[in-house]
């Protein structure tokens, strides 16, 4: 009957500790039941007066988790142990024993779903026996709890007891199973969680079909960039308003047609004819007679319906060359050296000109020069048609230029001053030119390159009263144009 009183003074104090300790009620709790046994390691039997002697036990422990990372365990012990009886100086084998501990305890419980559970604990220590008085002891600990399935740990350590009345402490290993009693309090599960919104949009991840981009309730969540009632993600015109059935985009005229596919989008129309009204084509060129300049004629929509026969995008009717391809600049003819003159009227098809030219490369100034200056450097014996040596030089460079430019032709004029006969003069005249005509063939000008005339007394240049103004009427002129 003592042992039972003692052990109800335990258990009193006990709960006492828990209910002083104890602050929250929205934690799990759990319980634990665990086989213990001496660490063989110690001497056992160097002090059989040892209130931890056992052979063996067991203990039901309950805690109770305020957090994480702190909670409170009680365990109940029950055991057999060798015992002396203080009052006899004699050992009792096998004796009964129970003991009750109050233990703050710490523990790394980082997330429910964490599979290994580290702790230790410390606390008062109480133990009782019909064969020794109440003892006290600090006990301390460290060990490891294994999920095994929901809220089910394997949980195992040990434990190393101070005695207060006692020379020899004993460490003990502990091990078995434990079981969560429950989630956390009520209060805790009363209070929603709250819903995630990625986008802030307004409508929760749970419930949004576009949970990355901010959208509207009435599109689930998703944005319609055009305010047309179509989200973007299935509007093939997503910056255009449109109508739903025609996944978002535009169709002005009504006609089924959306308005990028229609050719005649503010006017209904039908599919044949690309959204356009039904049209009358007399020729079929594709071309409505409406819109066409040739309607009984087959043409293309270049020419505007009428006919164009080398293909060249000019119509035969304005074409001076239907039968060659060419451009509208060139009046529809080809034109080779792309110079902007038709072939039929370029003096030099082969090589750029300019139109001035005849299609002609302009001649350079200081080959110009070289012909003006021949005008005044050619000179002939007195009253002769006889070259003077002095002329050679020049005519040489003007065989020289007729080399460089071989579409051209070069014209020769002789004249003379108003000395003597008309006759005379005008004999003279073409005599001289054929001279410079003569000379330039030689040196490897085609004579069909050349032309000469002779104009006598004609066209002066200067006072024929005067000696300075015949001596300047007295000349050849040279003149190259295209032939």
């Amino acid at each position: 009957m003592k042992l039972l009183t003692n052990f109800a003074l335990i258990i009193v104090l006990s709960i006492t500790c828990y209910t002083a300790t104890a602050q929250h009620s929205e934690v799990k709790n759990a319980l634990a039941y665990r086989i213990i046994a001496p660490w063989e390691g110690f001497d056992r039997d160097s002090d059989i007066t040892d209130f931890g002697a056992y052979d063996i036990g067991a203990e039901i422990a309950f805690s109770h988790h305020f957090n994480n990372y702190f909670g409170l365990e009680i365990p109940l012990m029950l055991g057999i142990a060798d015992l002396d009886k203080p009052n006899l100086g004699q050992i009792s084998h096998n004796e009964l024993f129970a003991g009750l501990s109050t233990l703050g305890r710490l523990q790394y419980l980082k997330s429910p779903d964490q599979r290994f559970v580290p702790w230790i604990n410390g606390g008062l220590n109480f133990e009782y026996s019909e064969v020794q008085d109440l003892r006290v002891s600090v006990p301390g600990g460290i060990g490891l709890d294994l999920k095994v399935a929901k809220n089910v740990y394997l949980t195992g350590g040990a434990s190393y007891r101070l005695g207060f009345n006692t020379e020899n402490e004993r460490l003990t290993l502990k091990g078995g199973l434990k079981v969560l009693l429950g989630e956390k309090g009520e209060k805790e599960e009363e209070m929603p969680k709250e819903p995630t919104d990625t986008d802030n949009d307004g409508i929760s991840d749970d419930m949004d079909e576009c949970p990355n981009e901010i959208g509207t309730a009435d599109l689930n969540g998703c944005p319609d960039s055009d305010n047309d009632g179509v989200k973007d993600t299935e509007d093939k015109c997503p910056n255009i308003a449109g109508l739903a059935n025609m996944n978002g985009c535009p169709d002005n005229d009504g006609d089924g047609i959306v308005d990028a596919d229609d050719k005649c989008p503010n006017e209904p129309g039908v599919p044949e004819n690309n959204g356009c009204p039904v049209v009358v084509d007399s020729d079929g060129d594709g071309i409505a007679d409406a819109d066409d300049k040739c309607p009984n004629a087959k043409g293309t929509a270049q020419t505007n319906g009428c006919p164009d026969a080398d293909g060249d995008g000019v119509a035969d009717a304005s074409d001076k060359c239907p039968n060659d391809k060419g451009s509208a600049k060139t009046g529809g003819c080809p034109d080779s050296d792309n110079d902007g003159v038709a072939n039929i009227d370029d003096k030099c098809p082969e090589l750029a000109g300019d139109a001035a030219n005849k299609g002609c490369p302009t001649i350079k100034k200081e080959e110009k020069e070289v012909l003006t200056f021949a005008m005044r450097a050619v000179e002939f014996e007195t009253g002769s048609a006889r070259l003077k040596s002095s002329s050679f030089e020049v005519l040489d460079q003007i065989s020289g230029i007729m080399a460089k430019y071989p579409n051209y032709r070069l014209f020769i004029s002789g004249y003379t001053d108003s000395t003597g006969s008309s006759a005379t003069n005008q004999r003279l005249s073409e005599n001289r030119a054929r001279s410079c005509y003569s000379y330039l063939t030689k040196k490897g000008v085609s004579s069909q390159r050349i032309t000469y005339v002779g104009y006598g007394e004609e066209s002066p240049i200067a006072d024929n009263n005067t000696a300075a103004g015949r001596q300047k009427n007295r000349r050849v002129e040279f003149d190259l144009k295209p032939e």
